[in-house]
């Protein structure tokens, strides 16, 4: 009734792995026969799960239960190890993972992959992160002017010419942009320098402007300066600086809305323009 998945016999004992094929848990009884030089041994009970009867060191991989004649050796779980002969199972070290039960070694961390201590199993590199070197226990982030859409990378993706990122660990191309004090007219174009009386913020992109897609991020204008919706980049020092408060191209300082224009300058029907502003026509103005 029983069969072994593998024995060893040596002059300092036996090693035996047996397994009950066929009995059921509890209805069983059988007496097991195990012959070392000049002594007789028997055991009278084999629980029906897999058994490890011993009469020496442990194979790697396993650690004694007891110390009594006849004692079983268990198998170290997964994520530990043991080489031959110890008491106890250890943790895989950071950087390795043992995947199977009764493991005498733990295995290097794949690319792609970072392992913990104790690991069972790699873990995948997240999006905005990767790893290019055999057993990690940690992940690197992107780095500045790179980014990672997928998971279990090697590597991660430049940004376009020119362009670069906020911060490291960026996921998407969406995230790369211009840096600070320049600017691109599509997000595939050129960086060119702030205009002269404008901001530009980091990824300030000009075509975000012109689609008002939402969060857009442009050059915007220096209080004191004007520029067109139509030629955003174009930019005037206004005459009255007052009537130029900055912001998105073609801001003026007005509560009427059909005024400002160029400079800030223009006034509605009725009104006119002097150094303070626009004012109402008294009855002798045209």
């Amino acid at each position: 009734r029983f069969w072994f998945d593998a024995g060893e016999a040596t002059t300092s004992g036996l090693v035996i792995i047996g397994r009950d094929r066929d009995a059921l848990a509890g209805d069983f009884n059988a007496t097991l026969l195990l012959k070392v030089p000049a002594v007789l041994f028997t055991y009278a009970y084999l629980p029906p799960a897999e058994v490890h009867i011993y009469f020496g060191p442990c194979p790697a991989g396993f650690v004694p239960v007891d110390e009594t004649l006849g004692s079983r050796c268990t198998p170290c779980s997964t994520g530990t190890f043991a080489p031959q002969g110890v008491e106890k199972c250890e943790f895989c070290p950071i950087g390795t993972f043992a995947a199977s039960m009764g493991s005498g070694i733990c295995e290097p961390c794949p690319l792609g992959h970072k392992c913990p201590k104790g690991s069972s199993a790699p873990v995948a590199c997240q999006q905005g992160q990767y790893e290019n070197e055999l057993g990690s226990g940690e992940c690197k982030r992107c780095e500045l002017g790179s980014y990672q859409a997928g998971s279990a990378s090697t590597a991660c993706e430049l940004c376009p010419d020119m362009h670069t990122t906020a911060g490291p660990g960026a996921v998407f191309l969406s995230e790369c942009g211009c840096e600070a004090g320049s600017f691109s007219r599509s997000p595939t174009d050129m960086c060119e320098p702030c205009p002269a009386g404008m901001a530009c913020a980091f990824g300030s992109d000009l075509s975000s402007f012109f689609n008002s897609s939402e969060h857009a991020r442009y050059p915007t204008l220096l209080p004191g300066f004007y520029s067109s919706p139509s030629e955003p980049v174009h930019v005037y020092k206004c005459f009255d600086a007052e009537a130029c408060p900055g912001g998105p191209p073609g801001s003026c300082r007005s509560l009427v809305e059909d005024e400002g224009g160029f400079l800030c300058m223009e006034c509605s029907d009725g009104r006119y323009f002097s150094g303070e502003g626009c004012h109402t026509c008294e009855p002798y103005h045209s």
